[in-house]
């Protein structure tokens, strides 16, 4: 049975209604794997969704038809070519909003299958009440829930849209409103590593999806080849900044080496761009790991030394005089923890490389 053919009519075309016609053009792009050319089908698609933002409700109005017995592959192509059009500037407005408001039942472990829509309304007529357990369901099968979490992946960048065109032009978002200062850029780079970590799962090697994957690899090399670029000018100054900032890089330096080595991993297996490693001076790198290793040393001493001695046993201080004191005390531990906790990441211990100039 063709991809489309529970939606269309047999018609003649001049017949078709503007949704039939719409899913012609669906059909005449999602073809099988050895067919299946993206950059024609993103043009025709885009053409056709350009004319009529009708057209583009169409398209989500049929992506929550899908149901866990769909072909796998071909929901990976129309999922690939939707990525593409967040590209095309005329598009990716609507495709985002859609993406990021669109319900879509497939989502769930429990779909819509075939049968479920009529039991539901032959009961409705018999005055019956619907039994949760008299639905049938249906568990996805490991491929469908790989479409699932490329659906996941196109949902992630379109709630960070602005993030993820400003990356595209080796910028951060709002830069022109805002001051970039320290905080504000291991925020932005915190959130771009945990998008990189979701979507580097989604990188095991598959032929039947490799077309969504060389997309998603593409992605994930702007934003390495970024994160890399804010390393390396924040390194230069790495003795300037305050013990939490410095603390924050090393983090982000870690966290940048491991997924490089991921990304390597999947280079290897395709063969496209290699990912960019953080190039920097090695006489530089050995002295800012042995910056950051006085620093944790210090910071040891400082917790120890605040735990030994508790406020209660400090006498022959005035009341006000130790409330100062307590307060500016807490003060400056709640920003070191602040900051030491802006990722969500448990990043653990970590190993890097380091880079011969």
């Amino acid at each position: 049975m063709s991809f489309f053919s529970r939606f269309t009519k047999k018609q003649y075309p001049q017949q078709l209604s503007q949704r039939d016609q719409f899913l012609q053009v669906l059909g005449s792009v999602l073809k099988p794997n050895n067919e299946f050319n993206l950059q024609e089908s993103i043009e025709i698609l885009a053409q056709y969704l350009i004319k009529s933002e009708f057209h583009i409700l169409n398209l989500f109005e049929f992506l929550k038809t899908i149901t866990f017995d769909f072909e796998p592959k071909q929901v990976i192509h129309l999922l690939t070519i939707l990525h593409q059009l967040l590209l095309k500037e005329e598009l990716s407005l609507y495709i985002s909003n859609e993406i990021r408001s669109a319900k879509m039942p497939w989502l769930q472990n429990i779909g819509i299958l075939n049968g479920i829509t009529d039991q539901i309304k032959k009961c409705q007529q018999n005055s019956l009440v619907v039994q949760q357990n008299e639905i049938p369901s249906q568990t996805p099968s490991s491929q469908f829930m790989y479409v699932q979490q490329c659906y996941f992946y196109l949902q992630l960048i379109s709630k960070n849209i602005d993030l993820y065109y400003a990356i595209s032009l080796n910028n951060y978002p709002y830069q022109a409103k805002y001051e970039m200062d320290h905080k504000l850029m291991c925020t932005w780079i915190y959130k771009i590593q945990n998008i990189m970590n979701y979507a580097i799962q989604l990188l095991t090697y598959n032929k039947d999806y490799i077309e969504i994957q060389k997309v998603i690899y593409i992605d994930l090399l702007k934003f390495h080849s970024f994160i890399c670029q804010e390393i390396t000018k924040i390194l230069d100054s790495y003795a300037t900044l305050g013990r939490c900032y410095a603390l924050n890089l090393y983090e982000i330096f870690c966290e940048s080496n491991k997924q490089y080595e991921q990304l390597k991993k999947f280079w290897k297996q395709i063969g496209l761009q290699q990912p960019e490693q953080c190039l920097l001076s090695n006489s530089l790198l050995q002295e800012f790991l042995f910056f950051i290793s006085k620093l944790k040393v210090l910071n040891h001493l400082v917790y120890k030394k605040k735990i030994d001695i508790p406020f209660p046993n400090i006498k022959h201080m005035r009341k006000g005089s130790q409330e100062e004191y307590k307060l500016s005390d807490e003060n400056e531990i709640q920003d070191e923890i602040l900051m030491s906790n802006q990722s969500i990441r448990n990043l653990g211990s970590f190993t890097f490389s380091t880079v011969q100039l």
